[in-house]
């Protein structure tokens, strides 16, 4: 694994791998057990870009997680369900993508604590 988070609310695990190009989604029990609910993997030349994903990171209100892919030089934002804390693929920022330029190598991403910029 590459990076780990744990969703604000505590219900859920997300596992960056990055020579897997793969998000791993687990549920936390009260206990601390950890089960696996969902498995992404890079879709190439489709969503979700996750070619060698370095940095996860779950906003403060747990409804978005998003995904630094150095790999593919953007951030993944997906769409937390926030019971399942599965993911839904919503939006790539790429580089040298509509205004984007000179984002290569991305290997962090951090979210504001009003969940208004990443």
């Amino acid at each position: 694994p590459s990076a780990v988070t744990v969703s604000p609310d505590g219900k859920s695990v997300y596992v960056a791998g990055r020579s897997f190009s793969a998000l791993v989604v687990f549920s936390r029990g009260v206990n601390g057990t950890l089960t696996v609910v969902q498995q992404l993997l890079d879709g190439g030349l489709s969503p979700p870009f996750l070619s060698n994903v370095m940095s996860i990171v779950c906003s403060t209100d747990s409804k978005n997680v998003y995904a630094a892919s150095s790999g593919d030089n953007s951030v993944t934002v997906f769409r937390r369900d926030t019971t399942t804390g599965m993911l839904t693929w919503l939006q790539q920022v790429t580089n040298n993508v509509g205004p984007i330029v000179d984002m290569v190598a991305v290997r962090s991403v951090a979210v504001s604590p009003d969940n208004l910029n990443m």
